[in-house]
């Protein structure tokens, strides 16, 4: 399911002025027959989440809850798995976190919890990554997922920062627990 991706390109980098935690935003894209971005926030402790839509969403506030129906999931998440293996190749400490938005579309929305953008992501960092580099850590509640680097010398303390920071950034994910 995740052979195959999509060539990528690097589009540009953007300091994060005034924002809590985010240091900066790494945007790559790619072309499925749709032109996809992937931006890159780059937290501290060497933390990357990875967000992904169609280009022509950007302005959309649900573009991460917007299905595409284009069938080409698994080679779309395969390029975003190959974006992180290119930042790991560069940062050896990189540690990686997504969240699996819930969709949502006409007389429909999906819950937050155990998403099915969740489970296919999930899936797709397990076989492809596996636990041997990274530490895995999941909330269902909230379809978030970080994958802390075991080079860190203390993986705990990592994920309560990170726990924190994202707490702090995202309150709308703390006030349901």
């Amino acid at each position: 399911m995740f052979d195959s991706h999509y060539r990528f390109c690097k589009v540009g980098s953007d300091k994060a002025h005034n924002k809590k935690y985010l240091n900066n935003v790494i945007t790559y894209s790619f072309r499925s027959g749709n032109y996809y971005l992937v931006e890159v926030e780059v937290y501290s402790d060497d933390i990357y989440i990875i967000k992904y839509y169609l280009k022509r969403h950007k302005s959309n506030p649900l573009r991460y809850n917007l299905l595409t129906n284009e069938q080409k999931c698994g080679k779309v998440v395969s390029t975003c798995i190959r974006i992180m293996l290119s930042i790991y190749q560069k940062n050896p400490l990189a540690s990686f976190g997504f969240l699996g938005a819930n969709t949502v579309k006409t007389n429909y929305e999906e819950p937050k919890a155990i998403t099915k953008r969740f489970k296919v992501y999930k899936y797709a960092v397990i076989s492809l990554f596996g636990f041997e580099t990274f530490t895995h850590h999941q909330d269902l509640e909230h379809s978030t997922y970080l994958m802390i680097n075991n080079k860190h010398k203390d993986i705990e303390t990592i994920k309560e920062k990170a726990r924190k920071m994202f707490d702090d950034l995202f309150p709308e994910l703390e006030a349901d627990n």
